[in-house]
């Protein structure tokens, strides 16, 4: 939970709303982001009828598009603050011990979600499958792994651990709730997925949250959130290749 500058040297965070607000504003973005590159790519203005958004390597493009929008807005967010991004996003060093605590929760949350996962018999998402199956159809897989183990992590903890959290865990008082509340906002923007692997997200998100705020290193989440998405794909990728 150390900073690089002190309270006294630096503006106080950007508030609630205003926090909320800047996060909107980015989405609001990546959606006109995400809907120009749609449309330049396929030809068609009828957003209703395109097809294939999915497929590689529109699908890498996209990604790509939406991560740089909501990493630039929240950088210029704390620039607009006077803070440095590196600051106020959290962009510092974690310490060994933290990454080694870390880790270990980490280690043991995966192994639970498997295991729950296996025994229930829910297999991988689907939408997780697809993005793989056209990733691979198109010979297009290395765009698949980056965007899943470097677009996703860095994209979403910079805005979710980095941004939000900064705004709205403000007190050691208010960071349970502040952290819940990151977690279930982060979990909602993953619907696409059943209620068992929305779970698996949320508590994802309160293992996230608590790592950042015990640690103040975004650096470290975005690390264990890449492992998590690796071993997703991985997961994808010998179930699938198993069949085939």
């Amino acid at each position: 939970m150390t900073d690089i500058k002190s309270e006294a040297e630096r503006p106080p965070p950007w508030g609630y709303l205003a926090t909320l607000g800047w996060v909107l504003l980015a989405w609001a973005l990546v959606t006109v982001g995400y809907a120009l590159v749609a449309v330049a790519w396929t030809g068609s203005s009828d957003l209703d009828q395109l097809e294939g958004l999915e497929e590689q390597p529109l699908s890498f493009l996209l990604a790509a598009v939406s991560g740089a929008v909501l990493v630039g807005v929240v950088v210029l967010a704390a620039r607009l603050r006077h803070w440095s991004a590196r600051e106020y996003l959290g962009l510092i060093r974690p310490s060994r011990r933290d990454v080694a605590i870390a880790v270990a929760f980490l280690l043991v949350i995966g192994a639970a979600d498997y295991t729950v996962v296996e025994l229930l018999d829910a297999g991988q998402p689907q939408s997780q499958i697809d993005r793989y199956w056209s990733a691979k159809s198109a010979g297009a897989l290395p765009l698949f792994w980056i965007d899943w183990v470097v677009i996703a992590p860095v994209s979403e903890e910079l805005v979710f651990r980095g941004f939000l959290q900064r705004g709205w865990v403000r007190s050691q008082s208010g960071a349970v709730l502040g952290i819940v509340v990151i977690s279930a906002v982060w979990t909602a923007a993953h619907v696409q997925y059943s209620w068992l692997h929305l779970s698996s997200i949320f508590l994802s998100g309160l293992l996230f949250g608590w790592v950042r705020w015990r640690s103040g290193s975004t650096l470290l989440t975005i690390l264990m959130h890449a492992i998590l998405n690796a071993w997703a794909a991985t997961e994808t990728m010998v179930k699938i290749d198993g069949i085939t």
